[in-house]
């Protein structure tokens, strides 16, 4: 069975992310969401601890398109961002604490195998360099999920 959206694993992961992470429970995570919740905000801060889910870009692994199907290799960018003081000595406890919610992350989605019909496990594919900003800090991580898109 073919996926009839080029995005359709975005809100699959947001949900997964949701039911295996501790989402808003006293000291838990704040928001897990897609990017969009995002546009236009100017404070992220009141969002952490958060996870959000961007979809990357795209690779196709067979685009024979026989009959309108193709192989796609659908790439996500899932990112942890938590409070930041503007203070170097509490950098690592800032770190320490994206790291543990990253490995939750890489917990739940790593070979997860509760997608629908079309689409194949994530694939871990690594993390960025953390991105530190005024009030928060960014900490991304890189899954694939491999989909046949198409009739």
């Amino acid at each position: 069975m073919a996926v009839d959206n080029f995005y359709a694993a975005m809100p699959l992961l947001v949900e997964r992310l949701r039911m295996e992470l501790p989402y808003q429970q006293p000291d838990g995570i704040r928001t897990i969401d897609a990017t969009d919740l995002l546009a236009g905000v100017r404070d992220t801060t009141k969002y952490c601890p958060a996870v959000f889910v961007m979809p990357s870009p795209m690779d196709a692994i067979d685009s024979s398109e026989q009959g309108g199907v193709v192989v796609d290799q659908q790439d996500y960018q899932i990112t942890v961002c938590v409070a930041n003081v503007h203070d170097k000595a509490k950098v690592a406890a800032i770190d320490i604490a994206a790291g543990s919610i990253m490995l939750t992350v890489f917990n739940a989605l790593a070979g997860w195998d509760g997608l629908p019909d079309g689409f194949r496990a994530p694939q871990y594919r690594g993390r960025g360099a953390p991105y530190y900003a005024v009030g928060y800090a960014e900490y991304p991580m890189f899954f694939s999920i491999t989909a046949v898109i198409g009739a």
